[in-house]
């Protein structure tokens, strides 16, 4: 699964070849979670037009606009959009933690619920509240949780299926010496 990121908009100065500076619209991405590792990426091409994100996954041919819509509805101050999920604060972490969090573009129980391991295991608590989060949705949505416990159980069985399968190849007993040689063969 690849891992979910944020996109922060803003104004930059880019320089020109006279000289001179243009004003442009710049995207910075980074892995929610982690404000650490970002890159940075033009949002419109060199005719206005804005660029297309490039990938294997469902992402492929969206604008930054449209990949990061409550950043992108911050940036050109739209207050039309809404941001739908659980508000952090259910979670009854202090003000201070959820500043963080949202630091890092973590805006709603969900997004914390949805942390990878990557991104909680270095961080201090993190863990836990990734935890509590997940305790909140599931009995928000019970039925969900059940389905994805089902689905995870069903994972783990296929899987031991497989490591047994190996085992058994691994364990067959070895054939001693060379192999016959296989008749009418042509040279």
């Amino acid at each position: 699964m690849p891992a979910r990121t944020y996109g922060v908009f803003y104004d930059h100065a880019q320089p020109q070849a006279d000289g001179t500076f243009k004003d442009v619209v710049m995207v910075e991405l980074f892995i929610t979670g982690n404000s650490n590792t970002s890159t940075s990426k033009l949002v419109y091409d060199e005719n206005g037009e804005l660029v297309r994100f490039e990938s294997n996954d469902e992402r492929n041919g969206k604008t930054y606009p449209e990949l990061y819509p409550k950043a992108w509805a911050k940036y050109s101050k739209d207050v039309e959009y809404t941001e739908a999920g659980v508000d952090l604060s259910n979670l009854q972490i202090g003000p201070s933690a959820i500043k963080n969090l949202q630091a890092e573009g973590i805006d709603t129980v969900e997004d914390l619920a949805e942390l990878s391991d990557s991104v909680v295991l270095g961080v201090h608590g993190r863990l836990d509240l990734r935890k509590k989060a997940q305790a909140y949705m599931a009995a928000l949505r019970p039925e969900k949780a059940a389905a994805e416990r089902e689905a995870a159980e069903r994972e783990k069985a296929d899987l031991l299926d497989r490591i047994r399968a190996l085992e058994d190849q691994i364990n067959q007993p070895k054939k001693r010496g060379r192999p016959k040689e296989a008749a009418n063969v042509p040279a």
